[in-house]
């Protein structure tokens, strides 16, 4: 069971009479470090290489009753951490609608300020068009003007001329 979680065996030397000594006086080596596995499965492989007898599994019924045991724990966290997982979709999801909302709120305002500016500048530019016109118009009055005044001229002299006659 060991080898068949962790990809190795428990004990290895240079030769089989050194990989022997090893079951017999190594320190088993802690399942948890070599790799990720529960900690439930860890200590029914650790109980299973242990060095003394009475410290092992008496029977492969009481070895199958703690793997079934382990089995139904490891299942249940594995619920609780995909309904945990389901859950967290859930806040994630919330998260990333406001975040979506907070943009549509954000793209409005600088809607409605590039409305205000464009309005703003439409009326700068209409006020200065009105600006110019009037410019245009008042030069145009004051050449006007200015021709009255040189037909009332003409005007005044054309009347002394005939009245002088």
């Amino acid at each position: 069971m060991f080898h068949l979680i962790s990809g190795q065996v428990p004990f290895k030397g240079a030769t089989a009479i050194m990989t022997m000594a090893a079951v017999i006086y190594a320190q088993q080596p802690l399942l948890t470090a070599i790799c990720s596995c529960s900690s439930g499965f860890a200590r029914i492989i650790g109980k299973s290489l242990r060095k003394d007898l009475q410290d092992r599994y008496q029977s492969a019924q009481e070895m199958l009753n703690d793997v079934e045991t382990e089995k139904a724990m490891f299942e249940d966290d594995m619920k609780a951490a995909f309904e945990a997982q389901e859950e967290m979709k859930k806040h994630v999801l919330v998260k990333h609608h406001l975040e979506l909302a907070l943009l549509q709120d954000r793209m409005q305002i600088e809607s409605t300020d590039l409305d205000k500016t464009m309005m703003t500048t439409r009326a700068q530019t209409q006020e200065e068009m009105a600006k110019s016109l009037l410019a245009k118009h008042a030069e145009e009055l004051v050449q006007l003007e200015a021709k009255m005044r040189n037909d009332i001229a003409g005007w005044v002299e054309l009347k002394r001329e005939c009245t002088t006659m």
